[in-house]
């Protein structure tokens, strides 16, 4: 297949793409020398190469926007300054993904196994990048450009098994598995790119980085090393504002010597770094069907290990200036000094490793029970099929993660289209959970 695509979010002159893919199969069970195998019932090797595009960025994004200001009295000027830079050479980001695939079934297909191989390499990156302006006198301006590549590649594996397949009693399972890795291969001038996942008012929030040869999205600040006691600072720590003004019950965090290996001994940007992985080790699945004369039941548990969070929700709360959290009743006082939450105090919003939570989890996503009448109890009522069903969803959750959920899909900007969507991941901020339900039906054919 050729496909050639248009997209009005780029610019005039890079609006259009064309992207190609291809596949191929071989049916190698159906060869002679394996006509006759009674237990290698099915064997297919898959390949496939192709270029899909990404244009998930908003509209006229390739345009400058300006701020205009009220004039601060009346009959005063409207002052106009520069927003957000324009990109005239805005084009698509462009995937290029290779695939190698393996089906197998075995003894009449009871077990049926997949597996596939993938090596995904993405060019053109989409992101906000502010880390240079063209303009003087102007700093930090949002502009979406093409900032790199990154590469993917991983496994999938599959596994079907008919247990028991009787007459009157039928039991199925599934297993799925699938892990990737991913990294950036290059950045615009091998600048690194520092952003924020947090909401718009987490002014100068930096939450995330891009760094060449690192994973996508890593998060980015300060790593926290527990409470200050009093007496010595700790060495190759210090405290925000300065070890000159030290108070028990402050939080401590890591003092990053500079290249000549010297600590300024006090906590400044400059002691910012990666402080969490929101990529998954793996994700996995496992669904049982079974089915016994009229009825049917169906149970699918769903999880993820590893993968970290940044829970955005818990550096708003211990704040210290709005509503908090039964935890801080264990902070740090005189007379409680075997805590690691730092005395209560208004502090700024404090990005660091104290935030950073494992989000594995392991969750029962669905159940569904149904029965249906049998035929001698249709055939007097004049109908063709009643089914009766009840499903649930999201029954329970086995995690560590103190959040509200641990499928967190908040992309930061306050809820903004920035356009940096596709690199902000594993960020919770004030997620709603997902819901638990219970669903009865009833279907009835006439």
């Amino acid at each position: 297949t050729v496909r050639r695509d248009g997209a009005s979010n780029f610019a005039a002159n890079n609006r259009f793409a064309v992207f190609p893919s291809f596949a191929v199969g071989w049916k190698v069970s159906r060869e002679p020398f394996l006509a006759n195998n009674t237990t290698l019932s099915n064997l297919k090797v898959r390949a496939s190469y192709g270029l899909t595009g990404n244009q998930a960025i908003g509209p006229f994004e390739s345009l400058a926007t300006f701020d205009v200001q009220p004039p601060s009295e009346v009959g005063g000027a409207f002052g106009v300054s520069l927003a957000r830079e324009a990109n005239p050479d805005l084009r698509w980001e462009t995937s290029t993904q290779t695939n190698i695939g393996l089906d197998i079934g075995l003894f009449e297909n009871r077990i049926a196994i997949s597996a596939d191989y993938y090596n995904i390499d993405t060019d053109d990156l989409l992101a906000i990048d502010r880390s240079n302006s063209f303009y003087i006198g102007t700093t930090d301006l949002d502009v979406l450009r093409n900032v790199g590549s990154i590469t993917n590649s991983g496994i999938e594996l599959s596994l079907t098994s008919t247990n028991i397949n009787k007459r009157d009693f039928r039991w199925t399972t599934t297993l799925n598995f699938a892990r990737n890795r991913n990294e950036v291969v290059e950045l615009s001038g091998g600048n690194e790119i520092i952003g924020s996942g947090a909401p718009g008012y987490f002014s100068g929030a930096s939450t995330y980085i891009l760094r060449e040869g690192e994973a996508l999205g890593q998060f980015w600040g300060w790593d926290y090393q527990g409470v200050y006691q009093g007496g010595d600072i700790p060495e190759g720590t210090a405290l925000v504002g300065g070890n000159d003004n030290a108070v028990p019950g402050e939080p401590l965090f890591a003092d990053l010597a500079d290249e000549e290996g010297n600590f300024n001994g006090t906590i400044d940007d400059n002691d910012r770094t990666i402080i969490g992985d929101p990529n998954p080790n793996f994700t996995y699945g496992i669904n049982n069907t079974l089915s016994y004369k009229n009825f049917d039941l169906n149970i699918f548990f769903q999880g993820s290990q590893g993968g970290d969070i940044f829970n955005l929700t818990a550096v708003q709360l211990y704040n210290g200036d709005s509503n908090s959290v039964t935890d801080i009743l264990n902070a740090w006082t005189p007379e409680n000094t075997n805590t690691d939450i730092p005395r209560a105090a208004i502090r700024g919003r404090e990005r660091s490793s104290r935030f950073v939570e494992d989000g594995s989890y392991l969750r029962l996503k669905n159940v569904a029970l149904s029965y249906s009448l049998p035929s001698n109890v249709l055939n007097k009522t004049g109908l063709g099929a009643v089914r009766f069903s009840i499903s649930a969803q999201n029954l329970f959750t086995i995690t560590d993660y103190t959040g509200l959920d641990p499928e967190v899909s908040f992309f930061g900007s306050g809820g903004e289209n920035r356009g940096d969507d596709n690199i902000i991941i594993g960020h919770d901020f004030g997620n709603y959970p997902n819901l638990r339900s219970v669903t009865f039906g009833l279907n009835l054919k006439f």
